[in-house]
């Protein structure tokens, strides 16, 4: 069991890997949701957020909730579903369900459905982490607001290629890598803004 500092006051969360019900091949859309909305909230300083390494071993865990809130030394988790109509379609509507979970008693603080269209993606996920924050009483600072509600691209084809070069990159082989920069060659393509994009294409390479 991880211990926390005892002079660390900020509210331990996990996001654990949301599951995806759609086509398995969206697999990788399920996975790009549970990383955006972990990186939203790790820039909130008054939490502390386990990293996508430690978060992603519990993906299709059999574990108690109690068992991993213990393992990870966290005080509440995040999970979640998430299905899309028309996988690999920027037009799709998409669903996304998260619940978050108190550890100590194994009871939903919060959970909500979103029912929207691909375009609003990025609106979902700052709504998800900004309810984190207020039902675990965390003030959000200005900058921080800024960084949960950034848009990383308009170009939601771009967003796609960009998920499936995030998603082989995590992979641990060549083959992996080499499909992950392809991927990621075509997301700043269609937007050579796209920081994010280029940031995940310099690691691939």
């Amino acid at each position: 069991t991880q211990k926390r500092p005892v002079t660390d006051n900020r509210k331990m969360i996990v996001v654990l890997p949301f599951e995806n019900l759609g086509s398995p091949d969206d697999g990788y859309f399920a996975n790009g949701t549970t990383d955006a909305i972990t990186a939203r909230l790790a820039s909130v300083s008054g939490l502390g957020v386990i990293s996508r390494q430690s978060a992603m071993q519990y993906k299709e865990t059999t574990k108690s909730i109690r068992q991993i809130g213990n393992e990870l030394g966290v005080d509440y988790i995040l999970e979640g579903t998430v299905q899309r109509e028309r996988p690999g379609d920027p037009a799709s509507r998409v669903r996304v369900i998260p619940q978050l979970i108190r550890v100590a008693d194994d009871t939903h603080v919060w959970a909500d459905t979103y029912d929207e269209e691909m375009r609003e993606v990025f609106r979902v996920q700052t709504e998800i982490a900004e309810k984190v924050a207020t039902q675990l009483n965390v003030t959000l600072l200005e900058p921080e607001r800024r960084a949960i509600e950034k848009r990383p691209t308009e170009n939601l084809a771009a967003y796609e290629d960009y998920l499936r070069g995030k998603n082989y990159y995590n992979s641990v082989d060549l083959s992996g890598a080499e499909l992950s920069v392809q991927w990621l060659q075509r997301a700043v393509s269609a937007d050579p803004r796209f920081a994010e994009a280029w940031a995940s294409l310099s690691m691939a390479y």
